[in-house]
């Protein structure tokens, strides 16, 4: 395998994982997506206080702990709240996502919200199914014989640890065969075992090359966000400071992320979407994929 090839098909997904800046209709779903984040953000903060919103887990340690500063009715509220927020970015990201599909040929129907629960249930499937290595149960020997030691010797723990440490990476190994499942699920409508069926078949063969693109972009898209992050930080803190007012560096810090977070959940996106693009054209007449077209 060319390494050449791995940063030429690196480099072409991440800049187009960028290309939804130029797709009106994507362009339109980020500033709604952005808008509800925001809303939330104001809302939460409402309630929580600048300085403390949005940290839930905080706020469950302050409770076991009888130091709880907000009601039970209020964090349910906001509960509530996020919950019907997190419905309405999953629908707009997986709208995004089916741009991207049809941008690289991939003929995708619109995604419509009643299939959201769907959708969410494909997800659930698609994580179980790697974290118990369905599609070869003789994995899980490993983590039995770590239980097994674990309960007859714990002072081997150490040893528990190492087959515990080596299941992670089986886990990471049916993560990547069995990645497109929601892919499938959006352009052939199909069911979750047919997903993963699907997935499983294109994938075979395929994870080094796939995860090594994946990797590349990951980390320039990571390398992206930690420099965008301490700009505008550094930025919004100057503010704060000449303003005599942390309040205006805080609250512009956290609009700030709560865009920066859509934006790179819209990258993520396009991103996903040419690394099928590429695992399709490997997979060349054996893929369950038949229209798909160069970009």
């Amino acid at each position: 395998m060319s390494m050449t090839g791995v940063f030429t098909d690196s480099w072409e997904m991440f800049k187009f994982s960028f290309t939804w800046l130029k797709d009106k209709d994507s362009v339109r779903l980020f500033a709604a997506s952005s808008l509800l984040a925001i809303s939330y953000v104001f809302i939460s903060s409402f309630f929580l206080g600048w300085d403390g919103a949005q940290d839930f887990s905080q706020y469950y340690m302050n409770s076991i702990s009888g130091k709880a500063t907000y009601d039970s009715s209020t964090m349910l509220f906001l509960g509530a709240i996020g919950v019907v927020v997190f419905l309405l970015q999953l629908w707009l990201s997986t709208e995004a996502f089916v741009n991207a599909l049809n941008k690289v040929g991939i003929k995708t129907p619109r995604f419509n919200f009643t299939r959201i629960f769907k959708f969410i249930l494909v997800y659930i499937g698609t994580v179980l199914a790697a974290f118990f290595s369905t599609y070869d149960l003789r994995f899980l020997a490993i983590p039995a014989l770590a239980i097994i030691i674990l309960l007859a010797a714990p002072a081997e723990f150490l040893i528990s640890a190492i087959l515990l440490a080596l299941y992670l990476v089986v886990i990471g190994y049916f993560s990547f065969r069995l990645m497109f499942s929601i892919d499938f699920y959006l352009i052939k409508k199909s069911g979750i075992r047919e997903s993963l069926d699907l997935t499983y078949s294109l994938t075979k063969g395929r994870v080094k090359k796939i995860f090594l693109r994946y990797i590349a972009v990951m980390f320039l898209l990571i390398v992206i966000m930690a420099l965008a992050g301490l700009v505008f930080g550094m930025i919004f803190a100057i503010i704060g400071y000449f303003s005599q007012n942390a309040f205006y560096s805080l609250a512009l810090t956290k609009i700030f992320d709560s865009i920066l977070n859509v934006g790179l959940n819209f990258g993520m996106m396009y991103f996903g979407a040419y690394l099928l693009f590429l695992v399709v054209t490997w997979a060349g007449k054996s893929s369950p994929i038949k229209f798909a077209r160069k970009k």
